[in-house]
């Protein structure tokens, strides 16, 4: 869960497309750079659940994977559909 910036109070999947982005944050002047270095790297993240409660697509999507994979366990599912006649 973050809990500073933008995304105070959600649940966040830290994401990098590369490993090497070429940021450098070795010799940061002042917090104001250090600042900025900080949000271009959590710019890729994944808000998986917003501040208020609401699960995003992203979110959803993965609870679906789990379920179609069967990885989500006994505790997960969903009530029967009584059949029309």
């Amino acid at each position: 869960m973050a809990t500073s910036g933008k995304m105070a109070g959600c649940w966040v999947l830290p994401w990098k497309e590369e490993e090497n982005s070429g940021t450098n944050t070795a010799g940061t002047e002042n917090a104001e750079d250090a600042e900025k270095i900080e949000e271009e790297e959590n710019s890729q993240d994944k808000i998986i659940v917003r501040s208020n409660g609401t699960v995003t697509y992203v979110g959803k999507d993965i609870a679906y994977q789990l379920w179609k994979f069967g990885l989500l366990g006994e505790g997960f599912s969903l009530p029967e559909v009584a059949e029309c006649a």
